[in-house]
């Protein structure tokens, strides 16, 4: 921050305190476990394990290591950045939010270079506008504020704040007046690349180049359109590429997942009503709300459209009246441009109102509320204001980062606050499993299948309660059940195998498991279980061959190496 007469050492000092205060707010991160989809991405992700998997990396969708998982995105940056963990920390949860707790660190800390350079190209030439006040101040709501517990308490919140960290430092190095303008161009251009590999959203950057550019810096010349559109030629490549990539890996260039039931066809009014929402989080967060469930709004005349649609005239009405005080526009474009994807009902599925999608759009809010403190005339107060607002903002953060901590913590927390949510509920059965609540979970997984039959994952874990409470034909029902809806699912299958050796059919039980592998060879646990079937009924030859395979699927996973140690001794003892 070289404008207004701050030295190198003021610089240092500013960027020193944005990161210990980025660090100490997220430090609580670093105790907690794996929660919601974490085990799969991380745990049973063989992709992470082996560089060998590479190429599946870059030519696969991101979910595409579970044979029974599929999804239209795609995100190699987040396979690299766990492969990379895992190499050098291994399945240790601390590691995986350590580096959460880095990029976001990385993130304030560009936030500061950002909010400097854009406040220098607007604002420095005001007398008496506190430059370096105003960009700490923007970075430091950055790097506090509440909504932020989600994306870096969440293991898998990696691909916003990554997306996040790599759009940042394009934006940093557009503008960074040191770099001949070829070389600040291929560096910037080189950053989006990498963001688009991260999320989806990081494709809107050109849009916020676009931004910056239709507002000339003080005592400069707004740009022609042509020579805008010359300077976002590389980014048009880079995002080509990318795309290119995202075909050859999906045969789709976007995202198309299933939109919250109910949803009508007219998206306009609940497009508004969601923007609305995010606003309102961003200006005053309300409590966290992993699972949400959406009331879609039918009609632009619905009251709820109404009060949204008043919301964005007023925002359009703040950049027009501000129109020559470019930070104001920009920084309202900061927070609504990224917002886009997230407004497209459509491409959500049950991610509605998830408050990761609002990483980035922080960046604008702070920018607003550095311009507005740094209009503060009385210097102690400007501080003091700012201190009671990182105090308070602080206070919060930490104990939204402890819901994540683990799976009972979130999900008992997302029932109380969504209880008519049947993925919180759901959700919150599996946490009990773990937690060897048993009795707790099958009555959350049945009340999860009364708020929607369709819950096919509340019928397997029921199954898998059950069969831990001893309540055998309860369980072969709920399995049964799982298996009519999704007869290829490994884990319905395993689980009815169970089930069935549990009340003692134990040749129905080895088809069940031979089902199971038939629909993923590379289920560990259905080959652990057929090794365990096939040493029950005497058949030790193929008990072994079966446990061999469990262990070179799952090596980390002592049980399977205990029971083929016992096959191969009973055996040898033959």
């Amino acid at each position: 921050m070289s404008a207004g007469g701050e030295g190198g050492g003021s610089r240092r000092l500013a960027l020193a305190a944005v990161a210990i205060v980025a660090a100490a707010v997220a430090a609580s991160t670093l105790q907690g476990g794996f929660v919601y989809d974490d085990l799969q991405n991380v745990v049973q992700n063989e992709w992470i394990r082996d560089p060998a998997h590479l190429p599946e990396v870059f030519t696969r969708h991101v979910a595409a290591f579970d044979p029974q998982n599929r999804t239209s995105f795609y995100r190699p940056g987040m396979h690299l950045i766990y492969m990379a963990t895992y190499a050098a920390a291994g399945p240790r949860p601390w590691a995986f939010h350590l580096v959460n707790l880095a990029f976001h660190l990385g993130c304030a800390v560009l936030a500061l270079l950002l909010a400097s350079q854009l406040f220098t190209r607007w604002e420095g030439g005001r007398p008496g506008f506190p430059v370096h006040f105003a960009a700490l101040a923007a970075a430091l709501v950055f790097a506090t504020h509440p909504v932020h517990a989600e994306p870096v308490a969440w293991i898998a919140g990696i691909t916003d704040l990554s997306a996040t960290c790599f759009v940042l430092l394009a934006l940093v190095l557009y503008l960074d007046p040191r770099l001949s303008l070829p070389g600040r161009l291929a560096a910037s251009a080189s950053s989006y690349f990498v963001a688009t590999l991260c999320k989806e959203p990081a494709f809107l950057l050109p849009l916020l180049l676009a931004l910056v550019e239709l507002f000339p810096a003080a005592g400069g010349t707004r740009l022609r359109p042509r020579a805008v559109a010359l300077r976002l030629v590389p980014f048009g490549i880079a995002a080509v590429v990318s795309l290119g990539l995202r075909w050859h890996a999906l045969g789709a260039l976007a995202a198309a997942t299933r939109p919250p039931d109910g949803t009508p066809p007219g998206l306009l009014p609940n497009a508004l009503w969601l923007l609305a929402q995010y606003l309102a989080k961003l200006v005053a967060p309300s409590e966290p709300t992993v699972a949400y469930r959406f009331e879609p709004v039918r009609s632009l005349l619905d009251g709820r459209a109404l009060g949204a649609t008043a919301a964005v005239t007023v925002l359009l009405a703040v950049c027009w009246l501000f129109r020559k005080r470019a930070i104001v526009p920009v920084a309202i474009g900061f927070i609504v441009v990224p917002l886009l994807p997230a407004l497209y009902l459509p491409a959500l599925g049950e991610g509605v109102l998830a408050e990761r999608y609002l990483y980035f759009p922080v960046f604008g809010l702070g920018l607003l509320a550095g311009l507005g403190l740094a209009s503060i005339p009385a210097v102690p107060a400007r501080w003091g204001l700012l201190a009671l607002l990182m105090l308070a903002s602080a206070a919060v953060s930490i104990r939204r980062q402890a819901v994540w901590r683990d799976n009972l913590t979130l999900w008992t927390e997302a029932v109380a606050r969504s209880p008519d949510s049947a993925l919180a509920r759901e959700s919150l059965c599996f946490a009990e499993i773990e937690a060897r609540q048993f009795e707790r979970a099958v009555d959350s997984c049945r009340q999860a299948l009364a708020l929607d039959p369709r819950r096919d994952d509340a019928l397997i874990n029921s199954g898998a309660a059950l069969l831990e409470l001893g309540r055998f034909p309860e369980a072969l029902a709920a399995y049964q059940g799982a298996v009519i809806r999704r007869p290829a699912s490994p884990e319905a299958l395993t689980g009815l195998g169970l089930a069935q050796i549990a009340l003692g059919s134990t040749a129905e039980a080895i088809a069940s498991y031979r089902a199971a592998i038939a629909a993923d060879p590379g289920y560990a646990e259905a080959h652990n279980c057929l090794g365990v079937a096939y040493a029950r009924s005497g058949q030790l030859a193929l008990a072994v061959e079966s446990l061999q395979r469990a262990v070179r699927e799952a090596p980390g996973q002592p049980e399977y190496a205990a029971n083929l140690a016992a096959a191969e001794r009973a055996l040898g003892a033959r």
